[in-house]
């Protein structure tokens, strides 16, 4: 990925911050709200990584309990895989809770893994490292965008 590439992304995501957790929206600044599947998505749409996709807004328990995997599958679509010593900024960070088998969060990597941005419930949109909290003993696989075609 080239560093203006990165710098968008970051730009971006940056454009983001304390915007609130809001389950399903898509609407920057402290009056919206974004949950962290949309803030991923808006950030790599909005930098020409993504195409409009239309999303099936089932609720997240459903989602969690009928353990779909769409959310890792669609990241895969338009990412590559990489290895955690590859990471650098703009790339994602996808989390999979212990005791679930989906992985049901993700973050976009400012300086691995000192700092990523994501959308947190209670806390919106925010900047903290890639192990804090209830992350600390999440697996955690990492993508990098392609370039659209």
């Amino acid at each position: 990925m080239t560093l203006e590439k990165q710098r968008a992304i970051l730009a971006e995501a940056q454009s983001w911050r304390l915007t609130p957790y809001h389950l399903t929206a898509a609407i920057k600044g402290r009056k919206g709200g974004v949950d962290c599947a949309r803030f991923i998505y808006e950030v790599f749409h909005a930098t020409g990584f993504i195409p409009e996709l239309k999303f099936d807004y089932t609720s997240l328990r459903r989602f969690i309990h009928e353990e779909n995997p769409l959310y890792l599958e669609t990241v895969m679509k338009f990412a590559d895989e990489i290895t955690e010593q590859e990471v650098g900024p703009g790339d994602v960070v996808m989390y999979r809770n212990p005791r679930l088998t989906v992985f049901t969060h993700a973050s976009i990597v400012i300086e691995y893994p000192r700092a990523v941005i994501h959308a947190i419930h209670q806390l919106g949109v925010v900047v903290t490292g890639a192990s804090e909290g209830f992350l600390s003993n999440w697996e955690k696989r990492f993508f990098r965008m392609r370039a659209s075609e």
